[in-house]
């Protein structure tokens, strides 16, 4: 199963624990919004600037960034997702300076560029969403969407290093599912190097570190099962030797504390 598929499985009300997934993470994004001035991103210098966002997910992030933007420019936000049930629920989230424009229900590989017309788009930010695409399609992915963006526009790319935790919790998880062999996520370097690649724009990358915190068992197993894309009980980590080891690594008294390296990737187009 493609981890594109375990996605599409994994997020509906009844498995996904958005709750304590953001309790968690939620200093993922508020460190992304430090580090980027994202009201000077979307100053594009017309009333409207267009934006796309690949992988939206259940809408974390403009719910995050709303607050921080001023009424004027309006924020014209196309949605990308394979999942329709992400699409509805980040739409319902929106609140003013963004507002929703088109939906549409394939993935970053699939996307057809006609839907949105080339040059068309101001910003495509990827929040957390680039680990389903496999590297061997980052190229022509980071090309078609270049290819949206105006003269002197911004993709933005925000994901993990392959030094974080989310990359050894995948990998330790994989420990209890032997027979269902996943295909690995894709972390922030190999994006970079396709990025970086890229003849039409000028790349630039910084990163940060986090410390996520997890309180309560409820908020383990939730977070666990979230980086895995498989609803997997707590009692199954702790029965399986290796994984138990592992996590008694991250324990700290009562807490659980994973450390992760974050990268935020920039390519400005080339103006006109």
């Amino acid at each position: 199963m493609s981890n594109t598929d375990r996605a599409l499985s994994f997020y509906t009300d009844a498995t996904f624990d958005r709750e304590a997934w953001f309790r968690i993470t939620a200093v993922d994004y508020h460190r992304l919004l430090e580090a980027v001035d994202f009201s000077a991103l979307l100053d594009c210098g017309r009333p409207t600037t267009d934006v796309l966002d690949v992988g939206c997910g259940t809408g974390k992030f403009p719910a995050l960034l709303q607050p921080r933007l001023s009424p004027r420019p309006q924020v014209s936000l196309s949605l990308l997702d394979p999942n329709p049930y992400c699409l509805e629920q980040t739409a319902a989230r929106l609140r003013s300076p963004l507002r929703a424009a088109a939906q549409l229900a394939v993935t970053a590989e699939t996307l057809d560029p006609s839907l949105l017309g080339a040059a068309s788009l101001d910003v495509i930010w990827a929040i957390q969403s680039f680990y389903y695409i496999p590297p061997t399609a980052l190229p022509s992915v980071i090309a078609r969407l270049v290819g949206l963006l105006r003269p002197g526009g911004v993709l933005l790319v925000f994901l993990a290093s392959e030094d974080s935790s989310y990359r050894r919790i995948s990998d330790v998880g994989r420990l209890l599912y032997p027979e269902q062999p996943a295909t690995p996520y894709t972390y922030a370097e190999p994006v970079a190097a396709a990025m970086a690649g890229c003849a039409s724009g000028t790349f630039s990358r910084s990163s940060f570190s986090v410390e996520h915190v997890v309180r309560s068992d409820g908020d383990l197993e939730a977070y666990l099962s979230q980086n895995l894309l498989v609803p997997t009980p707590l009692s199954a980590w702790r029965a399986h030797p290796g994984a138990a080891a592992w996590l008694a690594g991250h324990r700290r008294g009562g807490e659980y504390v994973f450390p992760q390296v974050l990268q935020v990737l920039s390519l400005r187009a080339d103006p006109q």
